[in-house]
């Protein structure tokens, strides 16, 4: 009995030693203020990108889904030298899309590093948990899938054209599968976090297991917010401290010790977010707009309407 805990241990152990480097890099590099890329169209990105990197954002978030990734490539191989910057003074994160889970993961990842043309991606990630298409006769089929997706992010990381691996909307229970065989630690879990959908959960999870959480907002969800009792708060507070509504969220998952994925187009709310980082909020501010433990609230319809807990 004695020997069959003892090679447990071993085992366990052996299962620990993750290759942390990709989360160390993103440590190292990515600003907590992401300039997210989602809604930007490709006749817009050169604009965009211009006034971002005038206004000093450095980290940018696309994914294979937006349909950008060229458009990006190309404005940042263009504007590049404008600011007397170099490409390792930017960090790009991409995303694979559920459609190119499994087997057509590794041309994919491919493709998006032809598309952006930056000669690595500094972040990719696994956009969802769920692979398309479904197969219901295949309670495993996502599991299998995100096994196969990540295997193909290991093998680009190892020949350096990855420089960090991570995911995208994973549960708890997605982490702890995913982390059960990977070999190199997952360095970031974006999701969809905000004042009226506040996982906590998935929060606290990360920061147990040292991932890091980055958090995108689509929209305040007003009918849950004022079932939640929190409208009359979230605007007695953005008043007092001089700041739009919309402002407040994004402070608000900042001093959470987030990351936050936003988006501006017109140049004067790109320069106004740049600002977000210098805000404070008092302690019972803080507590005033953190839900109880236990409530999660609504998520936005923006955002995807799937039941990721659903999905092994």
């Amino acid at each position: 009995m004695l020997k069959i805990i003892l090679i447990l241990l071993f085992i366990s152990s052996v299962r620990a030693q993750y290759d942390y480097r990709g989360r160390d890099y993103v440590r190292q590099k990515a600003e907590r203020l992401i300039f997210g890329l989602a809604m930007v169209k490709d006749n817009d990105m050169y604009r965009i990108m211009d006034e971002a990197l005038a206004a000093g954002y450095r980290t940018f978030d696309t994914a294979q889904m937006y349909g950008n990734e060229a458009a990006v490539g190309e404005a940042l191989n263009t504007l590049l030298p404008k600011y007397r910057l170099n490409r390792q003074d930017v960090f790009v994160v991409s995303k694979v899309q559920p459609p190119n889970q499994g087997d057509r993961a590794d041309p994919s990842i491919v493709e998006s590093l032809r598309k952006l043309n930056l000669g690595y991606i500094d972040l990719m990630l696994i956009h969802w948990p769920n692979a398309s298409p479904d197969n219901p006769r295949n309670p495993y089929h996502h599991r299998m899938e995100r096994r196969k997706t990540w295997m193909a992010l290991e093998k680009y990381y190892a020949l350096g054209l990855l420089k960090a691996i991570g995911v995208s909307n994973f549960h708890p229970h997605h982490l702890d599968d995913l982390l059960s065989y990977a070999r190199v630690f997952p360095a970031v879990d974006e999701s969809e976090s905000s004042l009226s959908y506040q996982t906590n959960d998935l929060l606290e999870y990360c920061a147990r297991k040292g991932i890091f959480f980055w958090a995108y907002t689509c929209q305040l969800r007003h009918d849950q917010a004022n079932l939640l009792n929190i409208v009359s708060k979230f605007t007695k507070i953005a008043n007092k401290y001089k700041i739009t509504p919309k402002m407040l969220e994004y402070i608000y998952a900042l001093n959470r010790g987030m990351g936050v994925v936003m988006g501006a187009s017109s140049p004067i709310h790109i320069k106004e977010n740049r600002a977000l980082l210098n805000y404070k909020l008092q302690p019972e501010d803080m507590t005033a707009l953190t839900l109880p433990n236990g409530t999660t609230g609504r998520k936005s319809i923006a955002c995807g309407n799937i039941n990721l807990s659903s999905i092994l």
